[in-house]
């Protein structure tokens, strides 16, 4: 990751919870857990309104509470309430996929 974006002026941060460990996380999923735990305290706890994460779909997936994971090369915008920790999906948007198969979808209540 560091070869594709160290070069920019953009603090870059990589985080060891958002590797993805082994198969086996996600039939034992206590491991994802903690790494999801990990994920929001460390979210919740910075400063930044904008940031952004880079990462497998079954972790994200899980973290989220999505249906299904979001297809390769897609954007979603969330919400962080630092408070609870409590993620919500605002926006998504696919760079592979036509409009029509997932949507540029927005919450309104973001």
């Amino acid at each position: 990751a560091t070869e594709l974006f160290g070069g920019t002026k953009t603090p870059f941060v990589e985080l060891p919870f958002l590797h993805e460990k082994t198969l086996r996380e996600y039939v034992v999923q206590s491991s994802l857990d903690r790494r999801i735990a990990q994920c929001c305290a460390w979210l919740c706890g910075r400063s930044e309104t904008s940031i952004v994460l880079v990462g497998h779909g079954q972790f994200f997936k899980r973290m989220l509470h999505l249906e299904r994971v979001q297809p390769n090369v897609s954007v979603l915008e969330c919400t962080v309430d630092r408070a609870t920790g409590d993620l919500t999906v605002c926006g998504q948007f696919s760079f592979t996929q036509p409009p029509t198969a997932t949507g540029s979808k927005h919450n309104p209540n973001c």
